[in-house]
């Protein structure tokens, strides 16, 4: 957990080394840029919790493939309005 903590920059590509990594909380920080593709990689990924920070672009269609997935928190970013049809995909 690393919310709250005012943190800046990427979420770095490098992330979808973290193969084991099950909760990712990064919210209330002030990241940019997108969410990296990387993210794909992430088979165990349950909880990603992004909201409220000023990250931009679309959300990746590869989201859809993280079957584990339960929690999925983006709100107050400045995506934009796509949401990718893979969602569908998740429980």
């Amino acid at each position: 957990y690393i919310s709250i903590n005012e943190i800046t920059g990427i979420i770095p590509c490098s992330v979808g080394k973290l193969l084991q990594l099950n909760s990712f909380y990064v919210s209330n920080n002030q990241l940019t840029g997108s969410i990296p593709t990387t993210i794909a990689l992430l088979k165990n990924l349950m909880y990603f919790r992004l909201f409220t920070n000023y990250l931009t672009g679309t959300l990746p269609s590869v989201i859809g493939l993280l079957t584990k997935l339960k929690k999925l928190s983006i709100g107050t970013n400045l995506f934009s309005r796509t949401i990718p049809s893979s969602l569908g995909l998740l429980e």
